[in-house]
């Protein structure tokens, strides 16, 4: 008795504590996931596109200071003299004079009188002070004029003649001109990235000449190097040519995922995935840096600088990671304070329950100790109960009657009296018994009350979740307004919980209505009042002449309802198809509902009929866990029980018995 108090009360105290317990601290941790999650994603876009724009306004610059530079009223004029040496001589003539300069000139390796005289021009001279202006800025800087012979340079080319190169001539653009950008990449001997701009040189819209200025890039270098967010963060910025890394934020071996260079592939603008880095799982937002340049291909027969190179168009794009495990830190923090928390709640509850159930129970088992003493024969014992209630007037007619029964004789009338006083004992210790009993039908009953009393604060929840968005209307921000649909989304998800949890409770209260019921009546209402259920998902049921049983039909309807549609539900494709058969057992009918769902492991056979018991992911298959519940309580309340027996892949088959002679069980 005072073991199975203990345990009724410590069992209904931790339902009633931990489900909201639970509930609030599952609907915490996501909202905090999320939210962190969606900040850190929100601060990473904020910084590649910053990032990106920042390298995009930096070519651009040295894009327009070229430009500035090709525009010199000096250097036009130097241009247009030296073209003139080009009047009335064939082309041919002109090329032959050329290559015969830069045959010369690539054999001596730019040692010639040629190479010598202009390099030291007064157009070089002032190509060098510039260049001697800014050396961490300026690289190799160098002219060409109308065919593409070099006519000044900073440092002494490797060749003279330039027209043969691809990016001159794609630059000269058949003398329509055109800005072409070369990816030279990390150069390992200065340190530092490489960018090449050709500018075409123009007079009155005419292209004269053409402008290579080598731009050291080291601003972008720093710009990735030093950025740090994070611990575990890494900056990249790569090239789509040949997926290649052309500098990152960390000295680490580091080689581009197949998510990234997919990104790359796909030409995509911008965005953010999961990937994973160094074995870690990691969140990456990525963009693509709005410059096009050209990169320098391996072509068969080409000489390094000299003739024959390939460039093509290429695309860069930064990619920053974040591990996942150093963002979500902070919600194991959370994780962990929550559990404590819980288990000092739970901790607190199993006190109270057995503190609770140990006041109820003391004095009932002092009073049945007494009265197993008393009738062993020892008329001398007295029952010690200190409550004040009806209790304590048991045990004080227990005493007097042990009082009075030392002082009776051993008369056959004395005895009977002593006969009935001890039924009377007896009958209000079955009184108290069965007031206990109620106690604990009343303490059943009161899970049934909080559930229902739970739903009004719920519904004021959702609704004036609902008031506050519609009083705020557009001033509502997008973050404001996605809280208030997680509040109204949780609440709404807590009122369905209740209404389970009464629904589970009313299955065990509502007395049986017993009755004849044909179980192919049932069948035929199922398939009527399903009937648009199973012609969208192309259900098939089958029966064949089910017994008439007796029970409540209502409740009986309801289990075939039940288990009809989890086996509708529980489908990979829309074909189920179930089969409802009977078996003649003794004294018993076995009924089974047989289908070709998804099946299931057989370790979990028995625990689906326990309450809110779920073996998928809610999102792919909707309900809340306690229609198998419901099910194995009206099958028991009739007499009889249900199993399940399932193979995954091959569908489950529920069998449940109704005895013939109903025995009524009403608990």
């Amino acid at each position: 008795m005072f073991s199975k108090i203990i345990t009724k009360f410590t069992i209904t105290f931790l339902l009633i504590s931990l489900i909201p317990i639970s509930i609030t601290s599952y609907i915490s941790i996501i909202k905090s996931q999320k939210a962190l999650e969606d900040s850190i994603i929100s601060k990473l876009n904020i910084l590649v596109t910053e990032k990106t724009e920042t390298i995009a306004n930096i070519i651009n610059d040295r894009i327009n200071e070229t430009i500035q530079f090709s525009s010199s009223p000096e250097l036009k004029i130097i241009l247009k003299n030296t073209n003139l040496l080009y009047i009335n001589k064939s082309n041919d003539d002109i090329h032959k004079s050329i290559k015969l300069i830069d045959n010369e000139w690539i054999k001596s390796k730019g040692n010639t009188k040629e190479a010598k005289l202009i390099f030291n021009n007064p157009l070089s001279k002032l190509l060098q002070m510039y260049k001697k202006s800014n050396l961490e800025k300026y690289g190799e800087i160098f002219v060409t004029d109308i065919k593409g012979a070099t006519i000044a340079m900073t440092n002494t080319l490797s060749d003279y003649y330039q027209a043969d190169e691809d990016w001159w001539v794609k630059s000269y653009n058949n003398g329509r001109g055109s800005i072409f950008l070369d990816d030279r990449g990390y150069d390992a001997s200065i340190n530092t990235i490489v960018i090449g701009i050709a500018v075409p040189i123009k007079d009155n819209k005419k292209v004269i000449g053409i402008l290579k200025i080598n731009f050291k890039m080291k601003n972008i270098l720093d710009l990735i190097a030093k950025a740090h967010i994070k611990n575990t963060d890494l900056l990249v910025l790569a090239r789509t040519i040949d997926n290649s890394i052309i500098v990152k934020s960390r000295k680490i071996n580091h080689e581009l995922t197949p998510i990234e260079k997919k990104i790359m592939m796909d030409n995509k603008i911008a965005g953010y995935i999961d990937d994973i880095h160094e074995g870690h799982p990691s969140i990456m937002v990525y963009k693509q840096v709005k410059i096009s340049f050209h990169s320098r291909i391996p072509t068969p027969g080409e000489k390094l600088g000299i003739s024959g190179e390939k460039w093509m168009p290429t695309k860069w794009f930064l990619f920053i990671d974040i591990e996942k495990d150093e963002i979500f830190a902070p919600i194991c923090s959370l994780m962990i304070t929550l559990i404590s928390i819980n288990t000092a709640v739970i901790f607190i509850v199993i006190l109270l329950a057995f503190l609770f159930s140990k006041a109820m129970s003391k004095p009932i088992l002092e009073l049945i100790e007494g009265t197993k003493i008393v009738g062993e024969g020892n008329l001398d014992y007295t029952v010690n109960v200190k409550t004040k209630d009806e209790i304590k007037k048991l045990a004080d007619a227990f005493n007097k009657m042990t009082n009075n029964l030392k002082l009776i004789t051993a008369s056959r009338d004395v005895l009977n009296k002593e006969i009935e006083v001890r039924n009377q004992i007896e009958e209000l210790v079955n009184i108290k018994i069965r007031q206990l009993e109620q106690a604990n039908k009343e303490l059943e009953e009161f899970g049934y009350v909080a559930s229902h009393h739970l739903q009004e604060p719920l519904r004021t929840l959702s609704s004036y979740s609902l008031l506050l968005r519609e009083d705020i209307g557009d001033d509502l921000s997008p973050r404001a307004e996605q809280d208030i649909n997680f509040i109204i989304d949780a609440a709404n998800r807590a009122h369905r919980v209740v209404n389970d949890i009464l629904d589970l409770s009313r299955t065990g209260r509502i007395e049986l209505k017993l009755e004849n019921v044909d179980l192919n009546m049932c069948m035929e209402n199922i398939i009527k009042d399903n009937q648009i259920l199973i012609s969208e998902t192309n259900a098939k049921i089958e029966w064949n002449n089910l017994p008439i049983v007796k029970g409540d039909s209502t409740q009986i309807t309801r289990v075939f309802q039940n288990l009809i549609s989890n086996a509708i539900k529980f489908q990979d494709d829309h074909n189920s198809h179930i089969k409802i058969s009977s078996k003649d057992i003794n004294d018993m009918w076995e009924i089974s509902v047989q289908d070709n769902g998804i099946g299931m492991e057989k370790e979990y056979l028995d625990q689906i009929f326990l309450p809110f018991k779920r073996l998928n992911s809610m999102t792919k298959y909707k309900g809340s866990g306690i229609g198998l519940t419901i099910c194995r309580r009206i099958i028991e309340r009739h007499g009889g029980i249900i199993i399940a027996e399932s193979d995954v892949g091959k569908g489950t088959t529920f069998k449940f018995t109704i005895k013939k002679k109903l025995i009524f069980c009403n608990s």
